[in-house]
């Protein structure tokens, strides 16, 4: 019986099946490839953030300063000291180090994770962010190279101002708002106020700029998140603040802003004489915070662009005697805003009661001459602060809705961040700057179709 041959495979066709293996493999990994990066920078992300919250509850137990270093980009290590001031009785291991004026101990653990996180070299001099730090740390953002107003207007509020406080800095004080606080000390002398939705989107805080206003209490003082963050640096600002989280911390130091909290920053802040827990303790002053400023080489001049004035309104909009913000809770947090003719002013209440913002420096309650609607998207990340998610505001780099109230109207436009360090505009359709009123502005930031009302 004969036997039919079996054919195999010629050298030409191996050699075809195997480029086309070769083909397909190479597009799956330039597909897989960008992927596989992103998860070995968010696993990395997430190890870091995981190592700060850790060494955070380290400060507090052991009631010091927990200092995370980053040795080494290459040795992909988180190291652990915790730093006992001069006067505090060191631990047994303990090593002076003259630099800090303090002394370290090495706690005894460290963190491994895998690489991806980008490092800077430390900058030359004294800077203020990560309390410090002068190993390698995240990238930062820098400014670019900008020219010092002039004149003799203040660029958020449209006033006259001293010429020289424009070769001072704006800056940043980081109000809390909550039913513990008894007292808002200064929150009516800010420039601007901006007051936006934090951690799981129940609650909100407020973020003021001061340029012109002064105030010889300010506060209280609470700790900031991502919004303020953006903020400072829209308007190349430095921060001050209470308590702020590691994770937040390494947040700021990346967008380029100077982080100046209480618990990295000496000589800014007091204790509230009238107490009251954690949520009163820290006040500061805007003395207190131009003289730091100036002492420490932080003056560099306002190089925003300002925003347009006007005190005469734009033609059209629609009548707007009452504004409501339904922020969640609203308990505590609904807004309410009454337009008084005869000071041309909005009055500010909140919450069920509609009580009255009071001043606690003057006993006056709060009024604004402009209040800004601003809708920008809202993202709750998976960054935990003391049981509630944080949330991200996306502000630099984007623009959306806004609502300008002033004189009895409401006037539709847009808001707008280009650029950072720069600045932020409202305009109307065609790109036309919407002019403000002079005098103080409060910007209610909400997510999209939030539900405001605006009653003629």
């Amino acid at each position: 019986m004969k036997t039919k041959g079996i054919r195999g495979f010629t050298m030409v066709e191996l050699l075809v099946v195997i480029g086309i293996l070769a083909l397909v493999a190479a597009t799956v990994y330039g597909a897989m490839g960008p992927m596989l990066k992103r998860a070995r920078e968010q696993k990395a992300a997430h190890a870091v953030v995981a190592f700060l919250e850790r060494a955070r509850a380290k400060a507090i137990t052991q009631s010091a300063d927990a200092l995370v270093l980053f040795p080494a980009p290459d040795q992909g290590r988180c190291i652990c000291l915790v730093k006992y001031g001069a006067s505090a009785p060191p631990p047994a291991g303990a090593v002076w180090n003259a630099q800090d004026g303090g002394y370290e101990v090495d706690v005894g653990w460290t963190e491994t994770f895998p690489a991806g996180v980008s490092v800077d070299n430390p900058p030359p001099g004294k800077y203020y962010g990560l309390c410090g730090l002068r190993e390698n740390r995240p990238v930062r953002a820098v400014a670019p190279p900008r020219d010092v107003l002039t004149g003799s207007t203040n660029p958020l509020t449209g006033l006259p101002i001293d010429p020289e406080r424009l070769q001072d800095r704006i800056f940043v004080a980081r109000y809390g708002n909550e039913p513990a606080i008894n007292n808002y000390y200064g929150i009516s002398a800010p420039d601007m106020v901006f007051e936006e939705l934090m951690d799981s989107l129940n609650t909100t805080r407020f973020t003021t700029l001061w340029l012109g206003g002064d105030a010889p209490q300010i506060g209280p003082m609470r700790s900031f998140r991502n919004t303020t963050i953006q903020l400072a640096q829209t308007f190349d600002a430095p921060m001050t603040s209470s308590g702020a989280v590691g994770p937040n911390q390494v947040f700021a130091y990346a967008a380029g802003v100077e982080d100046l909290d209480e618990r990295c920053v000496a000589g800014i802040y007091f204790d509230n004489p009238a107490g009251g827990g954690y949520q009163n303790r820290v006040l500061t002053s805007s003395d207190r915070i131009r003289n730091f400023l100036e002492a420490n080489g932080l003056n560099t001049g306002v190089k925003i662009q300002p925003f347009t004035f006007n005190e005469t309104a734009p033609s059209g909009g629609q009548a707007a005697n009452r504004v409501v913000i339904p922020y969640i809770n609203r308990g505590f947090y609904e807004v309410e805003w009454r337009y008084d003719p005869a000071t041309g002013r909005y009055a500010r209440f909140s919450g069920s009661q509609r009580n009255p913002l009071i001043d606690a420096n003057n006993g006056q309650q709060v009024k604004a001459d402009n209040v800004v609607i601003l809708e920008a998207k809202h993202d709750r990340t998976d960054l935990l602060v003391l049981g509630s998610y944080t949330v991200h505001t996306y502000l630099v780099g984007q623009e959306g809705p806004a609502t300008i109230i002033r004189d009895g109207v409401a006037i539709e436009g847009r808001w707008r961040v280009p650029n950072k360090f720069s600045g932020m505009e409202l305009v109307d359709a065609a790109g036309n700057p919407i002019p403000l009123k002079p005098g103080q502005t409060w910007f209610q930031i909400v997510p999209p179709n939030y539900g405001e009302t605006i009653v003629g």
